[in-house]
């Protein structure tokens, strides 16, 4: 039975604009378009737009790349599947299908004025009842199961400017780690700065399980529903990405729980107290 994780923080307002949830797994054999349109009868009803896109790299953590980055490696069988979306109609829910991935995300929607759906109340069983309907599609029309690899979790973040800061120079303001006097150590004509860095997963015994990675940038958006000039906003992604911790089902989903608490904290760091504060910062995720 999961147990929420009820001694993370949480956020009434957060400015989570997507969460992605994935595992990656060896190569369904003969996995063809027609297959994926059979798999969809057990999604249409729920998501009844289908796009159909590039494929996505297939991605190991290894504790000790060969080259800085994050190894990409090509599909060896297969390459003219494409990756399959399922959409469902208000486009905030969506299901990404390939010969050696699934997808499940959440997307904020410019004129959705629900509160943002909790990895406990909907981004983590959505994902287990999909992958499980996913995978008895697979079963039903005669292929293998699949044997996961990889998990990964990705929380993507719109910074908006608010009564904390207006411009990206104000990066002090936003983020916890930079340094107040920012101004006068880089001189007066200092506008903006990012940040990108990756940490160890490590399990109690010190073995290494993954990474999280955290990247920040400043841009210019323009907000759904405004005119005029784009406005400063800071984009925020932060992945946890990494082996099943077990053999079976239970070990990727562990890993997903591992990954989100992972990001959760990484985020209550980064980010300073009155930022935090002004997306209504409480004690439980």
């Amino acid at each position: 039975v999961y147990k929420r994780q009820t001694e993370l923080p949480r956020y009434k307002n957060p400015p989570i604009t997507e969460v992605a949830v994935s595992v990656q797994f060896e190569s369904v054999a003969d996995l063809m378009i027609p297959h994926v349109g059979l798999i969809w009868e057990r999604f249409k009803d729920r998501f009844p737009h289908i796009e159909q896109h590039g494929l996505l790299g297939s991605t190991i953590e290894r504790l000790r790349p060969s080259n800085i980055g994050q190894p990409q490696i090509s599909l060896s069988s297969n390459v003219e599947t494409p990756r399959v979306w399922f959409v469902s109609d208000d486009g905030a829910d969506l299901v990404q299908v390939q010969p050696n991935r699934f997808v499940r995300n959440w997307r904020k929607q410019p004129t959705e004025r629900r509160a943002y759906p909790h990895y406990d109340e909907h981004i983590r069983p959505s994902f287990l009842e999909d992958l499980n309907a996913f995978r008895q599609g697979l079963i039903d029309i005669g292929l293998s199961d699949i044997s996961v690899n990889q998990c990964e979790l990705t929380y993507v973040n719109h910074i908006l400017p608010n009564e904390v800061w207006t411009s990206h120079e104000q990066i002090n303001r936003v983020l916890s780690i930079w340094p107040d006097n920012a101004t006068d150590l880089f001189g007066s004509g200092f506008e903006n700065a990012s940040i990108k860095f990756s940490n160890q997963i490590t399990g109690e015994k010190g073995e290494f399980l993954g990474r999280v990675h955290f990247d920040i940038q400043p841009r210019f958006l323009l907000q759904p529903g405004k005119t005029g000039e784009p406005e400063p906003v800071f984009v925020c992604n932060i992945v946890a990405r990494g082996q099943p911790l077990t053999d079976g089902d239970d070990g990727f989903v562990q890993f997903l729980d591992l990954g989100r608490r992972q990001i959760v904290e990484l985020f209550e760091k980064m980010f300073t107290e009155e930022l935090q504060l002004a997306w209504q910062k409480s004690g439980e995720a």
